[in-house]
């Protein structure tokens, strides 16, 4: 076996200068195809096959000497002749190392450590956050927000910043009590002369400035009540004169207030007031102008500046075609009683119809209390109405079963009425009439009656006189019309007089509501007159 040309050839251990350790443990091992020693290297405790199993060949271009350097053959070589360092080669798959297999268990681990990290840190929150909310303080306390850079201060220097609502304020002592926003927590704390109070611009501010209901940003040392600094916090929305809130409070514990498209919550910390003083939020209504304080999506503060009534409208129902209108925002129909949301204060209430005088009334309403308007007293509008007739023969006339005279005007209220118009001769005028204007002009037109069949001359006649216990009765004689007894408050006998033959006749009397009568008499000829009286009896 030729071993020239292997640098550290031999079993054994040496120093080696390129290893970390410093040591270098060499091995020779037979090579299955040629027979010859392969040597390897284990640096530092692992195996090194970068070197090929058989030797680089000699350079030709330099004469060989026979004697290597570094071998156990032979001189050093010349220093201007270096050895070249051999190329690696790809390792026997014999002595190849086997990759290390990969744990299958690590992602299920994690995972398992990843959980109950989580579930730990939420037991904690959940205990530690009871205890907060079942303690009352009677000072400031320490909070979730805590200035980091306190590490290693002394525990009564530590400085605390939080963000609270003002939920009452002591001018006398100059304190507030606030609600922690974060916590959940209620505190009380003061303000000294070194306070620095300002608002959400960065301006200064005075004790006086601040509300009930203002969202602040606190700055604080623990275990001391007195304020460090004191700001109105810039993440905190105000919007004043709103109305058209809608709330809904079916959740007890966390309810709901929509205005306009966004809807925000609100918890039992929210302050709602009125003129002051603490006021029922499930009485809100759509018409009251609030001023709502929000931070981010939570309503902490509302306060009715104007707060609404009712206007209840009554006995409206005998006005045709009514309207109402009230201030500038309301109009609408008035056909029955009806009732109107409004803001407090006084209103300016113009009610118009068709058969009434225009109503303008100013109403003072005040906040869930109602203002009646009774229209019963309401002057009704009135008309003229100014009669004629197409005939030159009398006319007589009644209006809704009340007798009129003709040459004189008639004054009624608007509405719908029943005229009635008789002649003799001329049939009844009978007409359902709706006064709606102030002047009418009305013509009684009158039918004469149809021609009646020629009989054979009167040899005679007499003056007939028929009285009736009431007015209106139509008398017929022998089926033919011959007029009507009158009627009226100025009439005092109800008689009806006129011409009749002698002979044999047939009296008809027939009324409106009466039993109809006949009679059968006898006209004496010779004599001038004849007088006869009847009693109508209504139907029963």
């Amino acid at each position: 076996m030729d071993r020239k040309g292997r640098r550290g050839v031999g079993g054994g251990s040496g120093y080696n200068a390129d290893d970390p350790k410093g040591y270098t443990t060499r091995y020779v091992t037979p090579s299955a195809d040629t027979g010859r020693k392969t040597t390897s290297r284990k640096t530092g405790g692992r195996l090194d096959l970068r070197y090929p199993p058989e030797p680089p060949p000699r350079p030709e271009s330099r004469p060989s000497t026979g004697r290597r350097y570094g071998t156990a053959y032979g001189t050093a070589a010349k220093p201007d002749a270096p050895h070249p360092r051999p190329k690696p080669s790809a390792p026997s798959p014999r002595y190849a190392p086997k990759p290390q297999k990969k744990s299958r268990y690590g992602i299920l681990y994690a995972a398992i450590i990843f959980t109950g990290v989580v579930v730990c840190i939420s037991a904690f929150t959940l205990i530690f956050g009871n205890l907060a909310q079942n303690t009352s303080a009677s000072g400031p306390s320490p909070t979730p927000r805590a200035s980091a850079v306190n590490a290693g201060v002394p525990e009564s220097r530590r400085e605390v910043r939080d963000t609270c609502l003002i939920q009452a304020i002591d001018p006398g002592t100059r304190q507030f009590t606030l609600y922690s926003i974060g916590t959940g927590r209620t505190y009380y704390a003061v303000t000294a002369g070194s306070t620095d109070m300002k608002d959400s611009f960065g301006n200064n501010l005075v004790f006086a400035e601040f509300r009930p209901g203002d969202v602040v940003d606190v700055v604080y040392n623990e275990n001391d009540p007195v304020l460090t600094s004191i700001r109105l916090s810039p993440n905190a929305l105000t919007f004043t004169n709103q109305d058209g809130l809608i709330v809904d409070t079916t959740d007890p514990l966390l309810g709901r207030i929509t205005r306009g498209n966004t809807t925000y919550v609100f918890g039992q910390e929210l302050i709602s007031l009125y003129k002051g003083e603490p006021y029922d939020i499930s009485q809100l209504s759509p018409a009251d102008v609030v001023t709502m304080r929000v931070y981010r999506h939570v309503c902490v503060f509302i306060e009715i500046t104007s707060g609404t009534g009712i206007i209840d409208v009554r006995f409206n129902d005998h006005i045709r075609g009514g309207n109402i209108a009230i201030g500038t925002n309301i109009y609408s129909r008035l056909d029955q009683d009806a009732q109107f949301n409004v803001s407090e204060g006084i209103h300016r209430v113009i009610i118009k119809g068709e058969n009434i005088e225009d109503i303008m009334r100013d109403v003072m309403v005040r906040h869930e209390e109602t203002s009646v308007i009774d229209l019963s007293d309401a002057q009704f509008r009135r008309g003229v109405i100014y009669f004629s007739t197409n005939i030159d023969s009398p006319v007589y006339l009644t209006v809704n079963d009340h007798a009129v005279d003709m040459d004189t005007p008639l004054t009624l209220e608007y509405g719908t009425y029943a005229i009635r118009g008789t002649a003799m001769g001329y049939l009844a005028h009978e007409q359902t009439f709706e006064l709606r204007d102030p002047l009418v002009n009305y013509t009684v037109l009158m039918n004469p009656l149809p021609t009646p069949t020629p009989r054979p001359e009167r040899v005679q006649t007499l003056r007939l006189s028929i009285t009736t216990n009431v007015g209106g009765v139509e008398v017929y004689v022998d089926g033919d019309y011959v007029g009507m007894t009158p009627e009226g408050w100025n009439v005092t006998t109800h008689t009806l007089t006129f011409d009749c033959e002698v002979g044999n006749r047939v009296i008809t009397l027939s009324k409106t509501g009466y039993a109809t009568i006949e009679s059968a008499i006898y006209l004496i000829p010779g004599q001038w007159s004849h007088d006869i009286s009847y009693h109508m009896h209504p139907e029963p």
